[in-house]
């Protein structure tokens, strides 16, 4: 996908960084994924889904902003021979997932922020709330104060029914 700021294409983000991206904006459906388990090097292939909206936290001390963003999503293991023999092992792997997600989403930060100087993500509306009124926000200066913004997204997937006694 084209990563577009001010009406102008200023880069490119693949299909996984692409879905990353709808997952912390809260555009995001379903998609399968095939990952390797890095304990058993097994391919398994688990289809995403939003569960909620991402909750998002923000607060401002001076010019420093700081983002907290909590992606929630539900899985399902496509084929029945990728699901795991306990509930611990998937248990592992679904964080192994979420820390993937993580990493992903911070690059997606780290690119936005230095590389294209631009909120792709739309963080400054939810942090625009913050401000009693126009006036303030426009004072704030997003658009430079935007590179420096500490944006952290924690990605958690329900595991509710992985948890039965073994």
């Amino acid at each position: 996908s084209a990563v577009i700021c001010n009406d102008k294409a200023v880069g490119y983000m693949g299909s996984i960084y692409t879905g990353i991206a709808r997952m912390i904006c809260g555009e995001y459906m379903s998609q399968s994924y095939s990952i390797t388990d890095p304990l058993t090097s097994k391919l398994v292939t688990l289809r995403l889904i939003q569960s909620r909206d991402p909750k998002i936290k923000a607060a401002v001390n001076g010019a420093k902003a700081s983002i907290g963003i909590d992606v929630g999503l539900n899985a399902e293991f496509v084929n029945p021979s990728d699901a795991f023999k306990t509930n611990k092992d998937a248990k592992r792997f679904l964080d192994y997932v979420c820390t993937c997600l993580e990493n992903g989403a911070q690059r997606i930060i780290y690119d936005s922020q230095k590389k294209y100087g631009c909120d792709i993500l739309g963080t400054g509306e939810k942090l625009k709330a913050r401000f009693p009124d126009i006036k303030s926000w426009k004072k704030f200066d997003w658009k430079s104060n935007y590179k420096n913004a500490d944006i952290k997204v924690n990605f958690y997937i329900d595991s509710s029914y992985f948890e039965e006694v073994e």
